[in-house]
């Protein structure tokens, strides 16, 4: 139910967005906090993503969950992650 409430949230947010720019900034930062934390997570490996990288990668899971309403599954996460690994350059390049 948790997931729910924020999923509306998160939408509502992302379509005042485009009318208020309090709003705007808000989904920003809210955008940025989240790669922030993921960095955090890839830190000791030496990885980063920078925000072209981020949006990439989280598209597909907004696309699933928010337009074709489909359940984001444990293996479209890990098809998803193979695929985004396996195009970013080898580490130290």
């Amino acid at each position: 139910m948790e997931a729910q409430a924020n999923a509306a949230a998160l939408m509502m947010l992302a379509a005042q967005a485009d009318h208020d720019a309090e709003s705007g900034q808000a989904l920003n930062r809210l955008v940025a906090t989240r790669r922030d934390a993921l960095n955090q997570l890839l830190a000791p490996s030496g990885v980063s993503i920078d925000a072209d990288e981020y949006a990439r990668l989280c598209g597909p899971l907004v696309c699933r969950r928010f337009i074709s309403r489909e359940p984001v599954t444990d293996q479209f996460i890990e098809t998803l992650a193979a695929t985004f690994i396996s195009s970013r350059p080898p580490a130290g390049r």
